[in-house]
């Protein structure tokens, strides 16, 4: 694709979603700087802080998603190196499903902490995505106010505190609980808690 000349360049971008063109910025910094060029749009990114071990990043493009989640904990796959940010990092293939679905896992030996590489993660897809909404899904995630995305997101189309995997309201703290309510700026607030 870099070998076309630019107006070539564009109106192949144009045939791809942004779900296949995040794939595609991992592959190459070449790739990336291009994409940067022309700041491909993307319907939404949903951040998932499920604990301050797992989180994750959802692109979503029409019906397409790309996925990432980053969790300490091992399995049998095999290990590669990426560089994401020019920083190598030690990652694990899980899972490889159709529509350019990816789910990445941190090894349980780097330094950085998982939600210290969801930000180069963000960092990465943020120079070159246009994302018309963001959401947010919390799950049991106590320090969730530490997170980065904070203060980078202005508004998010969805705030959601829930486990849909567990029926109970998840315990909150009120102090979290008011930060959600009057601190931060959303269209939908939707909340499964107790407050302890």
């Amino acid at each position: 694709m870099l070998q076309y000349p630019l107006v070539v360049q564009e109106e192949i971008l144009h045939q791809m979603n942004a779900c296949q063109l995040t794939e595609l910025s991992f592959a190459s910094t070449r790739l990336k700087t291009m994409f940067q060029k022309f700041k491909i749009h993307a319907d939404c990114v949903t951040y998932q802080l499920v604990s301050s071990t797992d989180c994750g990043i959802e692109v979503k493009s029409g019906e397409n998603t790309f996925k990432i989640r980053i969790a300490r904990y091992w399995c049998n796959k095999s290990w590669s190196v990426w560089k994401i940010n020019g920083a190598k990092m030690l990652i694990n293939l899980l899972e490889r499903r159709e529509m350019s679905t990816e789910h990445l896992h941190q090894s349980g030996i780097s330094l950085k902490s998982e939600i210290s590489i969801l930000e180069e993660f963000n960092t990465h897809l943020m120079s070159f995505l246009k994302v018309e909404k963001f959401n947010i899904t919390i799950s049991y995630y106590e320090n969730f106010r530490d997170a980065f995305i904070w203060k980078i997101v202005e508004k998010f189309d969805l705030i959601k505190v829930d486990d849909e995997n567990e029926p109970e309201p998840i315990p909150i703290d009120l102090g979290n609980l008011k930060f959600l309510e009057e601190e931060v700026q959303n269209n939908k607030l939707y909340l499964n808690v107790r407050v302890v």
